[in-house]
């Protein structure tokens, strides 16, 4: 279950491991520091855009970020965020055996979100993602690429 506080304390322990200010980690991604305050008090979930920049410049898990896992996982090294986001996701519906209509009959996913995801059309957001992941019982990390 997501619960943004979880993400607002794993992303200021990242900070503190790294001995960084709100300003410092806004500049390093190129966001505004009001962004990683909202961020920090758990006032809003990150864009995807940000999630992506966070995860990479932290080189950590993205469920362990989003608090979606307890423990960050075992890897050592994670590949970049995909960019372009509907072939993967075709791939990974067809490796957990799910449809479009299972997406929007069960989990009530916009038919409408599931086609511009898989034409490239947009990005889902963090809030869909996390949807997804629990929907297809896959890791956040593994929607987005990062992991296999």
């Amino acid at each position: 279950m997501f619960n943004r506080l979880n993400f607002a304390d794993r992303l200021t322990e990242q900070m503190i491991l790294r001995n960084l200010s709100a300003k410092q980690l806004a500049d390093i991604i190129g966001v505004d520091r009001v962004t990683i305050f909202a961020l920090k008090r758990g006032a809003r979930l990150p864009s995807t855009e940000v999630l992506f920049s966070l995860v990479e410049y932290f080189n950590c898990s993205a469920d362990y970020l989003l608090g979606l896992v307890e423990f960050a996982p075992d890897y050592k090294t994670f590949s970049a965020p995909i960019k372009q986001f509907g072939e993967h996701f075709r791939k990974i519906l067809e490796e957990t055996n799910t449809s479009q209509y299972q997406l929007t009959t069960y989990h009530n996913i916009s038919g409408n979100l599931i086609y511009q995801w898989l034409h490239d059309q947009v990005m889902p957001s963090v809030a869909n993602l996390i949807k997804l992941s629990q929907c297809l019982d896959v890791p956040v990390d593994v929607l987005i690429g990062r992991i296999k």
